[in-house]
């Protein structure tokens, strides 16, 4: 189960950036659209399992195994792994003593050298860690273009779009993008 500790403070794209794209050249929907580059921010990193800007997620395990694949990528730091011991007391975990880490990998992988015993209770293990970019210039093009273009879509069909009987949907080009940058699951 992964919990968000710390969100994102800053968004891949600006507002200027998708006013350009969508050419849209007045003030009055800014506070709309700023709300619409979060929304597809937000979509575009669920269905791509990646975290685009910087922020803190939490990683809840039942039990060890010998690897964790962690599946928001990129992942940055792994700033550490506790988990319930026997007793029920909390330990925290020695990185390179008693687990591996690889963020260069995508997706993150933690591989534990000891798998002590836990208390037996569901999420008795939580791996922190940092993923997404601090700065939006090391953002992939390709992610800033599919977050533009799902803000435009979402800016200019409000609502569901209907062609006859047919019911139309995000555009391919931002299908296209999804399944380009997506995060296999292993």
């Amino acid at each position: 189960m992964y919990v968000l500790k710390t969100a994102a403070t800053s968004e891949p794209v600006t507002l200027a950036e998708v006013k350009s794209h969508m050419k849209v050249y007045i003030n009055d929907d800014d506070e709309y659209i700023s709300s619409l580059i979060t929304a597809a921010r937000e979509k575009y990193e669920a269905d791509t399992l990646r975290q685009i800007m910087e922020a803190t997620w939490q990683l809840y395990l039942d039990r060890f195994t010998s690897q964790v694949n962690i599946e928001r990528c990129p992942v940055k730091s792994i700033e550490s792994v506790k988990y319930n011991d026997s007793g029920s007391q909390e330990q925290t975990m020695t990185k390179d003593t008693d687990y591996y880490s690889d963020v260069l990998s995508e997706p993150g992988k933690v591989r534990f050298v000891n798998m002590p015993a836990t208390d037996g209770r569901p999420n008795a293990i939580c791996i922190e860690f940092k993923a997404g970019e601090t700065n939006r210039a090391n953002v992939a093009e390709t992610d800033r273009h599919a977050i533009r273009l799902l803000a435009a879509h979402w800016y200019e069909l409000r609502q569901p779009v209907i062609t006859g009987m047919t019911l139309a949907s995000v555009p391919i080009t931002y299908d296209t993008l999804v399944e380009l940058r997506r995060i296999p699951r292993i």
